[in-house]
């Protein structure tokens, strides 16, 4: 196995034990505490999601920070966003344990600053470098504490605090964890804004969100008659929104909604967003696919929203971290004024499509191949990432992966026919 093939643009990732094993991990920790070190920076705070697979990486992770002698701050199992707390509360770089939204099998690693947002290309690529030099600070001694319990009791009243008045009034969310990390935190803090919570939830559900999969949530608000279907993926750093009657939100829907209910002035997002967003009048700038991208902008103009249509979603002075069930439990304790600007939104679709290639090589040959038909025929509108452009009736982003072999295609607009056409149309002339 080639370690280097874990190392992805964002963080770590990688199917346990196959390729991140307990001899991975415990390298991990003694490049991370040595990358913290070199920065000046003597502690490491640790958290993971609830996955079998990182209860051993992380076990083996904390030996590895343990040998470099950074001290430790154990904070158990909780949510990424819990992490990116910790580690600003405490001055301290931050490692979660998960593999996020990928499949079971697999386990991983994500790093914060101790502001709390999470780690650039270039000081992963430094972790990468200490971990493949085996470059390793080797002190020995370290202070460790344990602060699983109070954590929790800290992360709750954080978030409780925050979200400020209790709306509930006994009416009913459906809630579905994904048999994540969330299931500990997300249905006692909805109970304590005073609603009434449904807990749903599938053995073999794709961990990954998606309209297609998340049927049933959607099905069961019908059922039950609840305001809002409210979902996570394994550690919670995506959310998604189900209403009774227009059903699944579209993410670029809920970003319009942040907006408008935060007063938010200034708005970091990725690139793939719709341009319906621009309808708010508010300042936002664009970045790469991508979060730990959204969070580098968001912090250079002292963003007020960070966001993905994809699920990922941050209001900045509750975290520089995507915050799933405090962005959740703010949409359910302000539904109505949810609801409302749902209404006055412009139509507009969005298609996304994924074109798998064979390599690197191959990708690349498909980008320029896109780049070269797109600037011969449309007005193209930035190169943020990949070639963004317009035609009649439409947006569209095509760009490369930056995790796997695939050409992405997200094309937007306000007919549903015509958005449909044109992803169809790039999807077979890249093909």
């Amino acid at each position: 196995m080639d370690p280097r093939k874990v190392f992805k643009r964002y963080d770590i990732r990688g199917e346990y034990p196959r390729e991140i094993d307990d001899s991975f991990s415990e390298k991990i920790g003694r490049a991370t505490g040595t990358f913290a070190l070199n920065k000046g920076v003597n502690k490491v705070i640790v958290s993971r999601d609830n996955r079998e697979s990182s209860k051993k990486a992380k076990k083996a992770l904390l030996e590895g920070l343990r040998y470099t002698g950074v001290n430790i701050i154990d904070i158990g199992e909780g949510p990424t966003d819990r992490l990116a707390m910790g580690a600003k509360m405490h001055g301290a770089i931050g490692v979660q344990v998960t593999a996020s939204h990928l499949s079971w099998d697999k386990t991983g690693f994500k790093m914060v600053y101790k502001e709390g947002n999470g780690f650039s290309n270039d000081d992963m690529d430094k972790i990468k470098e200490i971990f493949l030099e085996k470059d390793f600070v080797d002190r020995g001694e370290s202070f460790e504490i344990d602060n699983s319990f109070e954590f929790d009791e800290t992360y709750e009243e954080e978030l409780l605090d925050y979200l400020g008045d209790k709306k509930g009034g006994n009416r009913k969310v459906v809630i579905e964890c994904c048999r994540g990390t969330a299931k500990r935190f997300a249905p006692k803090i909805f109970e304590k804004l005073g609603f009434k919570v449904i807990e749903v939830e599938k053995e073999d559900v794709d961990p990954y969100p998606r309209k297609s999969n998340r049927k049933f949530v959607e099905e069961k608000v019908k059922e039950s008659g609840a305001i809002l279907g409210i979902g996570f993926d394994p550690d919670a750093d995506r959310v998604y929104i189900i209403h009774p009657e227009k059903g699944w939100i579209d993410g670029n829907h809920v970003i319009y909604c942040l907006i408008k209910m935060t007063e938010a002035e200034k708005v970091a997002l990725s690139v793939d967003t719709s341009y319906i967003v621009e309808e708010t009048g508010v300042d936002i700038r664009y970045s790469r696919v991508g979060d730990i991208f959204v969070s580098e902008l968001g912090l250079e103009m002292e963003a007020d929203i960070l966001g993905e249509p994809n699920g990922h979603y941050a209001l900045t002075d509750f975290c520089w971290y995507n915050s799933g069930i405090m962005v959740g439990a703010y949409i359910a304790n302000n539904e109505e004024e949810f609801s409302n600007i749902l209404e006055e939104i412009p139509e507009n679709y969005t298609a996304n499509r994924d074109l798998k290639t064979t390599g690197k090589a191959a990708k690349m040959r498909k980008m320029e191949k896109a780049v070269k038909h797109v600037a011969k025929n449309f007005n193209v509108l930035n190169n943020i990432d990949g070639i963004k452009f317009e035609g009649e009736g439409f947006t569209a982003l095509i760009r490369s992966s930056g995790t796997s072999n695939k050409i992405r295609i997200t094309v937007n607009g306000g007919e549903k026919s015509r958005v449909e056409e044109i992803s169809d149309i790039f999807y077979k002339l890249l093909s």
